[in-house]
């Protein structure tokens, strides 16, 4: 029996500056924002932890006592410059440039009770300081149109990714930097009868976590090790759909058609070591495709009552053999 009692402590700040230039021309306009975002927590564990035999005899005369202390902070720093130029009636160009700089350092210092000394000393065997950084720097620009009932939208972001994490405790360090393009257009077409048809495609990113980062081993519970890979890849996702629109009266019916596609899948991947320890972890595998159908109603039944109904049948399909 391992009893757990957690204690919490989180803080947070947020700055913000923000500038707006408007032109004569209607419509033009250059923004600049820049955000600093700053949190911290801290969260002490006191497990308190016995073992018996099948007929519940206490194998232990005292409980082996532990205190975890799991101090950690994140900062996040956005710069962004957009511009926004109208052209003609029919059309309006975008662009802008995005930096983003995170810092994020997560420590775990285990300590143990000694009944001789009547106190805790630190475990260094199990106590690990994991700091990452991470910085993202983007330029995009977007395309928007439409005709007598037809519209259009176009984007184009290219991006560079510079990551670095180092386990303090063992003064390992690893890097990575990588570059991609990111497309994506959407389509829209009206119809009579209030009808409509949108039809899209975009390429997107999703980054590990830096708990999904950190290589050192997480013991608090002795009998399901956890720990992080610093070589992770992110994940990368193409998405196709098609969805169609109708607006009633007082009602909305959507239905759409997608079908996804997912390289260097993140997963979790469990093994077990001997009889009765398992280890997590984890891998990036080859990759899945999802493909499905969505279907949501919205209705005003009045003014201050509304419902959402939606069902989605969906197929996966994961591809691990690596």
């Amino acid at each position: 029996t391992r009893d757990d009692d957690n204690d919490e402590e989180t803080s947070s700040m947020d700055y913000n500056m923000n500038f707006r230039r408007t032109f004569a021309k209607p419509k033009q306009e250059l923004t600049f924002d820049a955000t600093h975002s700053s949190s911290l927590s801290d969260v002490t564990h006191f497990y308190s932890e016995r073992d018996y035999t099948l007929q519940y005899e206490s194998k232990n005369t005292t409980p082996f006592k532990q205190t975890l202390f799991t101090p950690g902070s994140n900062d996040i720093t956005t710069i962004q410059c957009d511009y926004v130029q109208p052209i003609k009636k029919m059309f309006k160009l975008e662009a802008g440039a995005k930096s983003i700089a995170r810092s994020i350092d997560n420590k775990y210092i285990s300590q143990l009770f000694d009944y001789g000394t009547e106190k805790y000393t630190t475990d260094k065997t199990v106590s690990n300081d994991f700091k990452y950084n991470e910085n993202i720097y983007a330029a995009y620009t977007t395309l928007a149109g439409g005709y007598r009932g037809f519209g259009f939208l176009l984007g184009l972001r290219a991006e560079q990714a510079n990551t670095k994490s180092i386990l303090v405790t063992t003064g390992k360090e690893y890097e990575k930097k990588y570059s991609n393009f990111f497309p994506s257009c959407h389509f829209t077409q009206k119809m009579k009868g209030n009808q409509e048809i949108q039809l899209s495609y975009s390429r997107r990113v999703n980054r590990p976590n830096t708990r999904a980062l950190n290589p050192f081993r997480e013991n608090s519970d002795p009998f399901n090790v956890r720990y992080g890979n610093p070589y992770l890849d992110p994940e990368y996702i193409f998405a196709h759909e098609i969805n169609y629109l109708k607006y009633f009266k007082k009602a909305t019916l959507s239905a759409t058609v997608y079908y996804r596609k997912t390289t260097g899948v993140i997963q979790r991947i469990k093994t077990i070591g001997d009889s009765t320890i398992s280890y997590l972890t984890f891998v990036n595998l080859n990759s899945s495709k999802q493909y499905g159908v969505e279907i949501i109603s919205k209705n005003d039944l009045t003014k201050w009552l509304n419902t959402m109904l939606s069902v989605n049948l969906f197929q996966t399909v994961i591809d691990g053999s690596n």
